[in-house]
């Protein structure tokens, strides 16, 4: 499996996992994902190998909108007092 395909799977699985998380919240566990996904454990455990890096994965596509706005208003010509408000 090329590096590409690798990182669409794990995008897939970040996204299944975001949706999960809104609705479970707390309850939403690695076993409980990969049944929704209906992907094996180990692959799981492939793609992230611990809690840190699946939530880490989350976070990171969580903010990616907001940071993009954010580099968006700073590349911007605008005063820096517009860009901090």
């Amino acid at each position: 499996m090329s590096e590409e395909e690798l990182e669409q799977e794990r995008r897939k699985v970040v996204r299944a996992a975001m949706a999960a998380m809104e609705r479970r919240g707390e309850e939403m566990t690695r076993s409980k994902l990969v049944a929704e996904l209906g992907i094996a454990r180990t692959r799981l455990d492939t793609l992230f190998p611990d809690d840190a890096a699946l939530f880490d994965a989350v976070v990171a596509e969580w903010f990616a909108p907001k940071l993009a706005v954010m580099d968006e208003v700073m590349a911007s010509d605008l005063p820096i007092r517009r860009k901090l408000y």
